[in-house]
């Protein structure tokens, strides 16, 4: 599916809303925070790109407090100049009187009434009071009302009159005015406060700021300005801390007050806002140490299976990657953020089960904090994440948690069905949400289920998410007391599992539920009850279909077939009525391996019915897997294969429900070891798929012992086999589920270690860093550096395995491009590596290494030309003809003697990107004609930004670039240099234009160079890579790199350590995390060798090896053996 920027959403939005009559309005509000708080445009101007121009059937609201124009997106001034804009009135006396009669009558606010007063006259004044300090500011009238009703005393008009006032209405002025008022010890914790990168917890307030009388009077004086969270405490609004920065003496203050909250993070605080903010508030009062060499894989995958916040995680990582950065120590810096991607990436990109790995972790934490870590961000969970929550709160919170977790989904709802947001799937996934977490709720919560899901499109796959969420709770009632409406055939193995776990007897079960299915009517059976609805009959002929024709949902109709088949015959067996079952199967198909399979089944159930009655013994998992010996269908047959899938699926349901059975019979009759060590003699049995199917419901069916055993034999198998790395992590992850639920809390932590392990490796899907490995080491050995050789070589297994650990998307021919390696630096293992190659059927690798081969600069040697005569594949000789240089001559005579083909290869050839062009250029020819592109010549340089707006309206894209470069060309030709220059310069930091001109600052760094001098192009170069995010390789082209590279390394040799930090945070911030920096991978290696620097380009390429091995840890790569 394709991902829709932001501007794309919004005009998709606008269409839909156009054709139902309506207007979409955007409201971004708030502009002075983000240019106060991080004095950063960045953000601001990527939103206005996307949002500007406006779209049709768009209104666009922009709101904000006053500030500079410097501090504001240039694309909206352009847009909407500020005269232009409208003030928005402040509140008028009658407002304020509304507001505090909300506020009396809610009962927040006392009034101090004298006898002789009427209350209404009282209010009046104080609305008054409150009106004439405030001007009707609303964060002032707040600030002061919360003033006041910190006291505790009754409002009075003197009182309020007396608080500070709000001089022109800028509450800037009213800060300035409390501070001329609040004592010394209040002005330090507010400068502390601001200066932090956290909020402490209420709780921690007269730890970090001193036990003593003075610390309680500041804290009461300030109170008012402050929002104690449940774990942080913050400004009640961030324009107090914005203004508390700007103060010349904020620094000094901090810097001599933070100690003690330092001591109390080193001391007494929790292990989280240790583990969270210890390392970054030492840096921030100048000990850099621990943030620099501290953070590391083993503390992040600690961190992860901890429970605490993957966001903290990278925020962490953040700051110490600025550290490393300002000390130009670039190896750090790249172990750095090749963690931090990793940690960003890992719950969208290397895995399905992130939530689930969420919920486990916080379950086995240490830290008794992290529960209240995931409840504190639920306003930002994903829908489907929410549910996590509840799971993981504490009995005493579970009621409130719930609470607050519907009404957090029901405003999510609200606004899906206002926005269309159902569109894309968000709706959905907060109805799915909803549903499970009410399933943790009070004895009213089945009813509210019961109407919410009546009103939805498919309520049957509402009611069965709200069943496995109640049986995985143990909230097995829910589930019994549904109307038998909803009882459909999605529950009936939930309905088996609530009755089987509350053990109640068939007279006490509610009505109707014994018809719920084959199953429960076995269990009223079993447990002395009667049935006399029981069907000895059966039709099958569903199943004995057209087999070529296939999907999932046949798959899971043959299992549940299966299913029931079995209990049926159980049933019947238990109801003593019938010996047998009559089946119905297809004429033609009785002698079918799926008919045997069903008569086999139905002869086990028939079986284990008989042993009940008389013996009062029920089957095992033994008993079933044993007795289903029945060879599974080795013909390679389509349909015999998803039939044989399918009957694999039945037998797991029936198993687990024997199971459950077994402990509606006996509460303590699990599943033994001995169990779960004989059924792996059945080709039928999966120990993977029955810890996938515990993932849904959790039901505890095995004993301790029996549930070990299967999770080491899994761990096991994955410890010695390489695998897909989101595979991996998701088993893991499951794998630690089952073990926690099954008592076994270290095992279960040793798997969800595992787990972030693989979370935190090689990216399993289009992951190009093998590749900038590559390229590094290739660089380095072309200069015949014996460490980059000995490194390739190190490398052998996993760039031969790394099709296995990734799913070979875009990363196949990483190792096409490692066997070109092999040949060109070591010819002597190339025959191992051909033979090896061939001898796993890999022909479309061994057919790559034979051109590597062909290519290889020793072909003309006595050895190249024997090693010539073992390869037969055609490829080689195509390569050897392209080559036509002399010492391939002899070569080719070899091939084409060895394979008899004496005409040239080549010249059969059609490139394929010729024929593409073509394609491409006769469909551009058709169409409507656009208008004509404007002239370059129309524009001089003083209309420069004109020219750019005409250019921005060319409906292809790719044309913009071409005629830019037409623009400067002549305006150069013409002796305009000097202008085009001045022209440039006025809008190089204008950041609606500068993606635009990104290819133009290459030709102003020359012309620069040639009329001004190498100081004065300096600049412009600095501005070509950074604005054409040079360092990226997906971003500039490698050649426009290269020259450019070449032009710093030969001009400014001793300038190259300015030259990138001054282009590390590139106008593209793609490759960059949150601080913005970016220097490359190879393209830094280029660059150091370019500049001499090759003991630093050598040890940064050696730590992308180290920092690429570690991140293969859980897999268990060999060394091949041509690599020894």
């Amino acid at each position: 599916m394709k991902t829709l920027e932001l501007g794309e959403l919004i005009e998709l939005a606008a269409d839909q809303l156009a054709r139902e009559g309506r207007k979409l309005v955007v409201i971004i509000d708030g502009l002075d925070h983000v240019w106060r708080e991080h004095q950063d445009q960045e953000d601001m101007r990527c939103l206005f790109e996307a949002l500007l121009p406006v779209p049709v059937n768009v209104r666009l609201v922009v709101g904000t407090q006053k500030v500079p124009n410097e501090s504001l997106p240039s694309k909206l001034l352009a847009a909407s100049p500020v005269d232009e804009w409208t003030e928005l009135p402040l509140m008028d006396r009658n407002a304020v009187h509304r507001w505090l009669h909300f506020q009396s009558e809610s009962g927040r606010m006392k009034l101090e009434v004298a006898v002789n007063r009427d209350r209404r006259e009282v209010l009046e004044d104080v609305a008054g009071a409150f009106h004439d300090i405030s001007r009707g500011l609303p964060l002032h009238l707040i600030y002061s009302f919360e003033n006041m009703m910190n006291t505790g005393k009754p409002v009075s008009t003197g009182d309020v009159s007396s608080l500070p006032e709000c001089p022109g209405g800028e509450i800037r002025n009213y800060y300035a005015s409390l501070w001329e008022g609040l004592a010394q010890k209040a002005k330090c914790i507010l400068h502390v406060l601001a200066g932090l990168k956290f909020g402490p917890p209420p709780a921690a307030m007269n730890d970090c700021f001193g036990r003593s009388v003075e610390t309680l009077d500041a804290l009461s004086d300030i109170d008012h300005l402050l929002d104690r969270r449940e774990l942080e405490v913050s400004p009640f609004h961030a324009s107090l801390f914005a203004f508390l920065r700007e103060k010349e003496s904020h620094t000094d203050i901090f810097e001599a007050h933070a100690h003690d909250v330092l001591a109390w993070l080193e001391n007494t605080a929790p292990d989280y806002w240790r583990w969270a903010w210890l390392w970054i508030t030492k840096a921030q009062l100048g000990d850099t140490h621990d943030i620099l060499h501290a953070p590391c894989r083993a503390w992040a995958i600690e961190s992860l299976t901890k429970g605490y916040p993957v966001e903290q995680v990278a925020i962490i990582l953040d700051r110490a990657e600025i550290m490393a950065f300002e000390d130009f120590d670039v190896e750090k810096f790249h172990a750095l953020r090749s963690l931090s991607t990793r940690v960003r990436n890992a719950p969208e990109t290397q895995t399905h089960e992130w939530p689930l790995f969420q919920e486990v972790a916080v379950a086995l934490s240490p830290d008794p904090n992290a529960s209240d870590l995931l409840r504190h961000r639920i306003r930002q969970l994903p829908a489907d994440e929410i549910p996590i929550v509840v799971r993981s709160s504490e009995n005493c919170l579970l009621d409130h948690t719930v609470s607050d977790a519907v009404s957090e989904l029901n405003r999510r709802l609200a606004v899906g069905a206002r926005s269309d947001a159902e569109i894309l799937g968000e709706h959905e996934r907060a109805a799915y949400a909803l549903v499970e977490v009410a399933a943790h709720g009070g004895p009213d919560y089945p009813d509210r289920v019961e109407d919410f899901v009546m009103k939805a499109r498919e309520p049957g796959s509402l009611i069965a998410s709200y069943c496995r969420e109640s049986i995985l709770a143990g909230r097995f009632q829910n589930v019994l007391s549904l109307s038998k409406s909803l009882r459909g055939p999605s529950i009936q193995r939930d309905v088996l599992a609530a009755l089987c776990f509350e053990g109640l007897p068939p007279d006490s079960w509610p009505n109707d539920v014994v018809e719920t299915s084959h199953a429960t009517r076995c269990l009223a059976l079993l447990k002395g009850g009667s049935d006399d609805k029981v069907e000895p009959e059966l039709d099958l002929s569903s199943l004995f279909g057209d087999g070529r024709r296939f999907d999932p949902d046949r798959l899971h109709e043959l299992a549940d077939k299966v299913h029931e088949l079995f209990f049926s015959a159980l049933a019947v067996a238990s109801n003593g009525r019938s010996s047998s079952l009559q089946l119905t199967i297809p004429a033609g198909s009785e002698t079918s391996w799926l008919a045997r399979a069903v008569r086999k089944l139905e002869q086990i159930a028939l079986v284990a019915g008989q042993n009940w009655k008389t013996s009062r013994n029920w089957m095992t998992l033994t008993d079933l897997y044993t007795a289903f010996d029945l060879p599974p269908d080795t013909s390679t047959r389509f349909d015999q294969d998803w039939r044989l899938a399918g009957v694999r699926l039945g037998l797991r349901l029936i198993a687990e429900d024997i199971a459950a059975i077994a402990i509606g019979l006996s509460p303590n009759d699990r599943i033994t070891e001995e169990d779960m060590q004989a059924v792996t003699a059945s080709p039928y049995w999966s120990d993977e798929a029955w810890v996938d199917g515990f993932s849904s419901r959790r039901l505890v069916l095995l004993k301790p012992p029996a549930a070990n055993a299967l999770v080491q034999r899994i761990a096991s198998s994955l410890d010695g086999t390489v695998t897909d790395f989101c595979e991996r992590s998701n088993l893991r992850i499951k794998l630690a589920l089952f073990a926690s639920e099954h008592q076994l809390v270290d095992v279960a932590r040793q798997q969800l270690t595992q787990a972030a392990e693989c979370l935190l490796g090689y990216g399993f899907r289009k992951d190009p860093y093998a590749n900038d490995i590559l390229e590094s080491l290739e660089m380095l050995a072309d200069r015949g550096d014996r460490h980059a050789k000995q490194a390739l070589l190190d490398l052998a297994g996993p760039f031969e395995a790394i099709c296995e650990y990734t799913d070979g998307d875009e990363t196949d021919h990483f190792r096409r491009g490692y066997h070109h390696l092999v040949a060109r630096y070591f010819p002597d293992r190339v025959p191992s590596c051909y033979a090896n190659l061939v001898r796993n059927e890999e022909w479309w690798f061994a057919e790559s290494l034979s051109r590597a081969v062909a290519y290889a600069g020793w072909i003309d040697s006595i050895e190249g030309q024997a090693l010539l005569e073992t390869f037969i594949c055609p490829d080689e000789s195509v390569a050897l003809e392209r080559r036509r240089s002399q010492e391939a001559e002899r070569a080719l005579c070899i091939v084409r003697r060895r394979t008899g083909r004496n005409s040239d290869l080549t010249e059969q050839e059609v490139p394929e990107d010729e024929e593409q062009d073509g394609f491409e250029d006769a469909h551009l020819t058709t169409g409507t004609p656009s208008a004509p592109d404007p002239d370059p010549t129309d524009y001089p340089p003083s209309r420069l930004p004109d020219f750019l707006d005409a250019v921005s309206h060319v409906p292809k894209y790719d044309q913009h670039s071409r005629l830019i470069a037409r623009w400067f060309a002549h305006w150069e030709e013409v002796g305009q240099e000097a202008a085009v220059l001045d022209a440039l310069e006025n809008v190089s930091d204008d950041s609606s234009y500068v993606w635009r001109l990104r290819d133009s600052y290459d030709s102003a760094f020359e012309t620069a160079l040639r009329i001004r001098g190498r100081s004065d192009a300096f600049h412009w170069l600095v501005r070509a890579q950074t604005h054409s995010a040079g360092w990226s390789r997906w971003m500039c082209p490698e050649p426009t790199f290269k020259r450019r590279l070449r032009h710093a390394a030969a001009l400014y040799r001793g300038r190259w350590k300015e030259f990138v930090k001054l282009t590390a945070k590139p106008d593209f911030r793609g490759d960059a995390g949150k601080n913005g920096i970016v220097i490359g991978l190879s393209r830094l290696v280029f660059f150091l060798l370019e500049v001499g620097e090759s003991e630093l380009a050598r040890s940064y390429a050696l730590e992308m090896v180290r920092v690429f091995k570690e991140e293969l840890s859980d897999q268990p790569i060999r060394t091949p053996d041509w690599a020894r």
